[in-house]
């Protein structure tokens, strides 16, 4: 017996049914005479009886002996790359289908199939080997082998291994992590033969290196372009800067190395006035020989605007270094300056650009509240800020840079005396040991990444660096704190002290630099040379400008838009960001826009759970440049989502057989070098197929037969036709 309940669960069930139900059967036939009686009772007895027997479920088990073929599957590769001719004479498709021939010939099973994207098709056999032909249009291994391993996960044969005949060139990659590990987790290691080697591709591609997106009108913006040449010999190669409406605006001549890379710097001021999105397009023209021709263009949007951004000084101990950065930062007409000064422990006073006058207090000025902070776009600190901020207003300048994205600047290096920790939090860094004497800026390779290399500042090779006075005072012995990078370094004289002069840390949705010098004044006031003195007049102005395009917040916008990457492949997904400043339950709506202004769809972001953000995904299918925008008129804010041209493969010829190795490896197989390694791991000298296998017991139920039907029904019939015929219905 096999029951679905306990035996002994199953005996008491019956029991107390089989009494119960013959109890009723006596009971409801007290009318009728005693046989009668009788035999209604012994009818509902045998019926409810019978029902017990089937609940014990009564039978036997089976034995059933199952064989599974265990099979080896041999994927070949049909894409165009593997047209090229350089296996010993023959293509890559040639030399692979050759290789199937005589993995064919062994006596083990062998299953071929072709593939070129992510579908594999079933080869019947040598015949139809010889009609596939290398014209696939794109490369997806990963896909394929996925693909590959679910046919068989739902099969009756099993996968005894992969063996791969590729050059390895993808033009998909997306699955690339997970299809190994699925092989080793089906016990199905990979084995990669790779065809090919490589292949010399010739290329111009042109790109702007950390594209800006901000710009303000009547306010010069740089932008480093950068030209790869990729084994198109030494040229002479001029780039072109082009307007929305494709009308030259700029020209730079160049001259590019070979397999090299050169980059060339362009400059471009918004006209007053100007608002919103503007396009600029940076080419070069197309050379013979080129392998792809749609990267001799690219497109840069800067988000135009005419506000100007509003600074806030903080200074305790007011010096020349004060002084002389009020009266730069005042001159910008871009930048609406406020100063806030302390001359005595008893007189604060302000000086507002715009304001008449100036305000001077006894008590301690300084915004009072977030919202009053929130104003500026940038606050600079002097030294003594101590005289100005305490735990609340620390708080509110944390809150400030944290939440409100904005941008705070150390000035003078260390903003006040002693061991002072209410900074602690947004400080880049633990400030160290003051040190006088001579010390001279350098670039440092985190400021070329980030860009600010004849962006804000002059390049890295510009000799102004070799000129520029010594500043007087560092901190060394300097502690960076997590994400905070050096951009430019301050070196004494000799050599012997080496310190961050120009620090940079990201800090929530704003941006925290910190000027580790002091005597910087002297640069403009005992210049070297009038590049020096223009360099520092320009100097904190352009550093200010620089700090806010970092910020997540656009100047006085109370949205922000972000995306989790700039550029995409087709449908693939990218996350869009929306914060706010302040907590908002009405939730914005999001626009995506063609190249051509045409609104594509609408989106209904999902509130995130701190109130001051939004967030949605975005999967576009088609090509091309697309405006994401939130809010309107003139609170509206965008950012670009490039969908870059699938990769084809023409692109790239060469042979990747780094990849079949690291897929061989990660699933416990290897790659196989000669056709005689082949031979032996299908082990052509054995005889026979190697059968699994696999006995599996059944059980089969002795009650499913006719005659207890039967004798179910009879009981059921006889005390049915008792009961009519006593009247008892």
């Amino acid at each position: 017996m096999n029951p679905l309940l306990p035996v002994e669960h199953i005996l008491i069930f019956a029991g107390a049914a089989v009494a119960l139900g013959t109890y009723l059967a006596w009971r409801s036939a007290k009318s009728a005479p005693k046989k009668t009686r009788t035999a209604i009772a012994t009818a509902r007895a045998a019926a409810l009886a019978t029902m017990a027997v089937i609940a014990m479920n009564p039978g036997f088990w089976k034995k059933i002996d199952r064989k599974t073929e265990s099979e080896w599957a041999v994927l070949i590769d049909t894409s165009s790359s593997m047209a090229v001719r350089d296996s010993n004479g023959k293509t890559r498709f040639e030399a692979a289908v050759g290789t199937a021939r005589q993995a064919l010939d062994s006596t083990r099973n062998i299953a071929i199939y072709s593939f070129a994207g992510n579908a594999p098709t079933r080869i019947a056999g040598k015949k139809e080997l010889g009609k596939i032909k290398p014209d696939g249009t794109g490369t997806d291994i990963a896909s394929a082998g996925m693909a590959l391993l679910d046919k068989y996960a739902n099969s009756a044969n099993s996968l005894e291994g992969i063996i791969i005949l590729s050059d390895g060139r993808e033009t998909n990659n997306v699955n690339d992590e997970m299809f190994p590990l699925l092989a080793k987790a089906a016990d199905a290691p990979i084995y990669a033969l790779p065809f090919g080697g490589k292949v010399r591709s010739s290329n111009l591609a042109i790109s702007v290196i950390k594209p800006p997106k901000l710009a303000f009108a009547g306010q010069k913006s740089k932008f480093n372009v950068e030209i790869e040449n990729a084994n198109m010999g030494n040229l002479d190669i001029e780039v072109v800067m082009r307007d929305a409406e494709g009308k030259q605006i700029g020209a730079e001549k160049i001259q590019s190395k070979d397999n090299s890379t050169t980059t060339v710097g362009f400059t471009f001021t918004p006209p007053p006035g100007t608002k919103g999105a503007l396009e600029l397009a940076f080419e070069t023209s197309q050379r013979q020989g080129e392998t792809r021709g749609d990267d001799n263009k690219t497109t840069l949007t800067l988000n135009v605007i005419d506000d100007k951004i509003k600074a806030l000084l903080i200074e305790g101990r007011p010096f020349w270094d004060s002084k002389f950065l009020a009266q730069t930062l005042r001159a910008n007409k871009n930048i609406e300056f406020t100063g806030i000064y302390r001359l005595t422990p008893e007189r604060f006073f302000q000086v507002s650009e715009n304001e008449k006058g100036m305000k001077d207090e006894g008590n301690v000025i300084f915004p009072e509240s977030l919202d009053k902070l929130a104003d500026y776009n940038i606050v600079f600190l002097g030294k003594g800020v101590e005289f100005f901020i305490d735990e609340k207003k620390a708080d509110i300048l944390k809150r400030y840079v944290r939440d409100c994205g904005g941008a705070v600047v150390f000035a003078r290096g260390k903003p006040y005396s002693g061991d002072w920790k209410l900074l602690a939090s947004i400080e880049p860094t633990r400030w160290g040991k003051s040190t006088e004497g001579e010390f001279t800026w350098t670039p440092a390779p985190a400021g070329t990444k980030e860009g600010i290399f004849g962006d804000a500042l002059p390049r890295e090779n510009s000799p102004i660096w070799r000129e520029l006075p010594p500043a007087t005072s560092v901190e060394t012995q300097l502690k960076l704190k997590s994400f905070a990078e050096t951009i430019i370094i301050a070196k004494s004289r000799n050599g012997a002290v080496e310190t961050p002069a120009l620090i940079k840390s990201r800090f929530g949705k704003g941006v925290v630099l910190a000027v580790n010098s002091d005597g910087l004044w002297k640069w403009d006031f005992f210049p070297s040379n009038p590049e020096t003195a223009d360099f520092y007049r320009s100097f904190w102005a352009r550093i200010a400008f620089w700090a806010v395009k970092h910020s997540e917040f656009i100047p006085n916008r109370k949205l922000s838009i972000r995306l989790s990457a700039d550029e995409v492949l087709p449908n693939q997904e990218v996350a869009i960001l929306l914060g706010s400043r302040e907590i908002s339950s009405k939730i914005p709506e999001i626009r995506v826009m063609d190249s051509k202004k045409r609104l594509l769809e609408k989106l209904i972001p999902t509130p995130l759970g701190n109130g001051k953000g939004w967030s949605c995904a975005l999967n576009l299918k088609s090509p091309g440049r697309f405006k994401i925008a939130a809010g309107t008129g003139e609170g509206e804010v965008f950012d670009i989502l490039t969908v870059k041209k699938p990769p084809e493969e023409k692109d790239n010829l060469a042979a990747d057989r780094e990849k079949l190795d690291r897929f061989a490896k990660q699933s416990g197989g290897k790659t196989i070098r000669r056709m005689k390694e082949l031979e032996i791991l299908l082990d052509t000298k054995k005889s026979g197929t190697e059968n699994d296998s696999e006995t599996e017991r059944i059980w089969t139920s002795a009650w499913d037969a006719w005659y207890l039907l039967i004798a179910l029904t009879a009981a059921f019939s006889i005390e049915w036709f008792l009961r009519r015929r006593n009247g008892l219905l």
